[in-house]
């Protein structure tokens, strides 16, 4: 609705207000009461629709004054316990659930408008590549051009809250300008897994197409993502089984269990590498459990057939030296008091979170099992060592577009991408 039509409207609830006043000394109420209310209704819509926007711009500016007046930004502030921290918490609550619901109007309008069979677009490569900023940028190229998109995130550990600086957590800012799923929604407590994470971010995936937005997943490992976007069946658990294999593995070594995984299922074993001791015991486990560990691999099928994986590359120097920069970065960044934050809540005894990169490094220089220093050169040796396992999966997988995330261009290459998938699904 543009200004005059606001005005028209504001001008026939007053001229209906004027009316009322010399048509109730003629007695003619009954009539003019109707057209008085039908005339109010529509200009206390129209109020309320400004007054929304007003409030809007306002909390918008008080979060983006709030966050840019704090070097350290929310990020360093304790997850718990600050009203002051709680207060704030809820202001962000408070103003993304306004701004979100807009957005999911808007996006409504533009289904029952414009339908199409929308892409789900797959945002992949190592640690550091910059996947997770480039789909902010390409998400707000996108909107700008009226093809609605959000992001999901598809990391294990960027559900945890609390969990910022060492998982590059994206900013208030960025969650702000674009919708993001499944960030921040669990604490340190919980467990999290392949199958959780594959049961929430297919139902966002669903969601947002849904409603006609593109989905764009970003984050995490190899084995995560294809769990997401390939057809795969997660096999069953049993504490008792894994932790009767745990027990040779402490007791035997990773070699024996993968020699005696070698013996029960050949191709498994050829999948995992010896030194892998977590995914040798899970694989033994199912073995116990369903006769195969080979049959719960994915075979390559994409869960949505409008699937588009986008990877970034970059040489393997400048994937190091990224990796240092961002661990020097957390660090400078308050890393380490993040970390004693979340003991206070609980990071110890969460199973999952408490062996994220960079957390297990620093709970073990807390627990005094080496210097500071040796913790930093840890996280960054781990991660360039996860950074190197994500990129062997992917090199199984021709189907992923590649672009040169160092490309000074690169965002008009991504974006021009996507709106061609949009193209060939109008035509499919």
């Amino acid at each position: 609705m543009d200004d005059s039509e606001v005005a028209k409207l504001v001008f026939e609830g007053i001229s209906a207000l004027v009316d009322l006043t010399g048509e109730l000394a003629a007695g003619l109420v009954i009539d003019s009461v109707a057209n008085l209310v039908d005339a109010l209704l529509d200009l206390i819509a129209v109020l309320a629709g400004l007054i929304l926007d007003v409030v809007l711009v306002v909390a918008d500016g008080v979060l983006g004054l709030i966050e840019e007046s704090h070097v350290i930004s929310f990020r360093e502030f304790p997850p718990l316990g600050d009203d002051s921290v709680k207060a704030t918490q809820g202001l962000v609550h408070f103003c993304e659930f306004f701004r979100f619901t807009r957005c999911c109007e808007d996006v409504v309008t533009v289904r029952k408008d414009n339908y199409v069979s929308l892409p789900v677009i797959c945002f992949i490569g190592p640690t550091a590549s910059g996947k997770s900023r480039l789909a902010v940028r390409v998400c707000r190229r996108l909107n700008a051009d009226e093809h609605p998109a959000e992001i999901i995130n598809t990391d294990s550990m960027v559900v945890y809250r609390g969990m910022d600086i060492g998982t590059a957590t994206p900013t208030l800012c960025e969650q702000r300008t674009v919708v993001h799923h499944l960030v921040s929604i669990l604490d340190v407590t919980e467990p999290s897994s392949v199958v959780l994470m594959q049961t929430l971010a297919r139902d966002a995936v669903e969601d947002c197409l849904s409603r006609g937005a593109i989905p764009i997943l970003v984050g995490g490992s190899a084995l995560y993502t294809k769990a997401i976007i390939e057809e795969m069946s997660i096999p069953p658990t049993d504490s008792e089984v894994r932790a009767r294999w745990q027990e040779r593995l402490d007791a035997e070594g990773s070699q024996a269990l993968h020699d005696e995984l070698a013996r029960r299922d050949p191709k498994a074993a050829k999948l995992i590498l010896p030194g892998n001791g977590r995914r040798i015991v899970r694989a033994l486990e199912v073995i116990d459990l369903t006769g195969s560990f080979t049959a719960t691999i994915p075979d390559g099928t994409f869960h949505w057939p409008h699937t588009v994986q986008i990877g970034l590359k970059l040489p393997r120097e400048d994937i190091d030296r990224r990796i240092a920069d961002r661990v020097d970065q957390m660090w400078a960044d308050g890393f380490v008091d993040e970390v004693r934050s979340l003991v206070d809540v609980g990071l110890r005894e969460g199973l999952t979170a408490s062996r994220a990169l960079g957390y297990r490094q620093v709970l073990e220089y807390l627990d005094g099992d080496y210097d500071e220093d040796e913790a930093r050169r840890r996280t960054v040796i781990g991660t360039r060592r996860f950074a190197r396992k994500q990129l062997m999966w992917y090199r199984r997988d021709d189907r992923i577009e590649w672009f040169n995330a160092l490309a000074p261009n690169l965002d008009d290459q991504v974006v021009t991408r996507v709106l061609t998938s949009l193209s060939l699904d109008e035509e499919d």
